[in-house]
């Protein structure tokens, strides 16, 4: 059976061996949280934009539509669709529904960039969580150690590093 001094040495050292993994661990998993929450942001980015130009291309469907019945109105009333008012109607109609397609594009790009910006603060953050778990880890086993060689020292063990033989 080995001395109290000895036995305290190994149980703070075994402690601290197992407090330093469980850390490392911690913050492997909340890296991975991070990724996997960067990974779905990144697809809603994605999709943001997907979606923003399907509205933007009904959009312009949309005008292509009103500009035309207003052309057959217009011709039916024997209207010169070439210039004047009728000209100018459905110029407008038609510009209006690109700057309205544009206008949705844009908002979606900008939502889009909102969320690639935290996608990339999630994964910043996974960078910050690993190296966490890295640090807290040695600063255990280095606190650890300092534990244990007190216990032996108050326990009646020698510890001479710097003494010669």
């Amino acid at each position: 059976m080995c001395e109290p001094a000895t036995a305290a040495l190994a149980v703070t050292a075994v402690a601290g061996g197992l407090s330093a993994y469980s850390q490392i661990q911690t913050g492997r998993a909340n890296a991975a949280l991070a990724n996997a929450n960067a990974d779905a942001q990144e697809q809603a980015a994605r999709d943001t934009i997907n979606t923003a130009n399907d509205q933007a291309y009904q959009q312009r469907q949309q005008a292509r539509r009103v500009a035309g019945q207003q052309t057959t109105a217009l011709a039916a009333n024997g209207a010169d669709l070439t210039s004047g008012n009728a000209l100018d109607l459905t110029t407008e109609t038609m510009q209006q529904g690109t700057l309205d397609a544009l206008t949705t594009i844009n908002n979606g790009q900008r939502q889009a960039a909102g969320l690639q910006f935290q996608a990339d603060t999630s994964r910043a953050q996974g960078k910050i969580d690993k190296q966490s778990g890295m640090l807290g880890a040695g600063s255990t086993l280095l606190n650890s150690t300092l534990t244990g060689l007190n216990a032996y020292k108050t326990l009646g063990g020698t510890w001479k590093p710097l003494s010669a033989k």
